[in-house]
């Protein structure tokens, strides 16, 4: 195993207007539902029946997990029949780490033009903002980690199908763990995996093939000023 970062070409990037343009160009068409918290996902042979926090439920051939690593292993999703022991050690021996940023407004610009400042003090403050991501109920916490003595592998365990539950995330991407390319890619793989599962059990699956154990790569709709 290496110890050495797998990192994407090109340089560094600010997205000007945050994530929203990224989601709203990938959820176009799409029947979104927000604040519906999931409680329970109950596995069927012919089915999954997913059930929130206000008791209304959906059911589907087949559905992908792809909550934060942090909301796993809180257990504040009850998954009928549990998932099998191999699973439920990913999901425990993956690590979870905590990186908040402080973001600062200020009516003027009083430091260097440079990209890192290494002192700073509290002067002429007008606004400030911390995220919590430790503490926020749907996130539980930032990014995964590999955890000292397990195994790297756990990355690709946590990816792996259980039955008709396809897993996605930062969590199981093993080239790109902790990074939202990395959640993005295994979504793709999720996806695509789910979709030929589906085809498969209504026949209609003819010449396409899933191909599992490769990262698809990463081509998303960024808008990013350079630095």
């Amino acid at each position: 195993m290496s110890d050495k970062e797998v990192l994407l070409p090109g340089g560094h990037g600010l997205m000007v207007r945050g994530y929203l343009p990224v989601i709203n160009t990938l959820a176009k068409g799409l029947d979104i539902r927000l604040a519906h918290r999931v409680t329970r996902v109950a596995r069927r042979y012919n089915g999954v029946k997913v059930t929130v926090e206000d008791g209304s439920t959906f059911v589907a051939d087949a559905a992908i997990i792809a909550v934060p690593l942090g909301v796993l292993k809180s257990g504040s999703i009850e998954f009928e029949p549990k998932l099998p022991e191999w699973k439920r050690a990913a999901i425990d021996d993956l690590g979870v780490g905590i990186e908040n940023k402080i973001v600062l407004h200020f009516d003027k610009v009083f430091w260097p033009n440079v990209e890192f400042l290494g002192v700073f003090c509290w002067i002429d403050q007008i606004q400030y903002l911390v995220s919590r991501w430790g503490s926020d109920v749907n996130s539980l916490g930032s990014y995964s980690y590999d955890t000292v003595g397990k195994p790297h592998d756990l990355y690709e365990r946590l990816r792996v199908p259980v039955d008709n539950l396809f897993f996605a995330g930062e969590a199981t991407s093993v080239d790109y763990p902790g990074s939202v390319h990395g959640a993005f890619s295994t979504g793709l793989m999720a996806g695509e995996d789910c979709r030929m599962r589906v085809l498969a059990h209504y026949g209609e699956l003819d010449l396409f093939q899933p191909v599992m154990g490769e990262e698809s790569p990463v081509s998303v709709p960024l808008l990013i000023s350079r630095m």
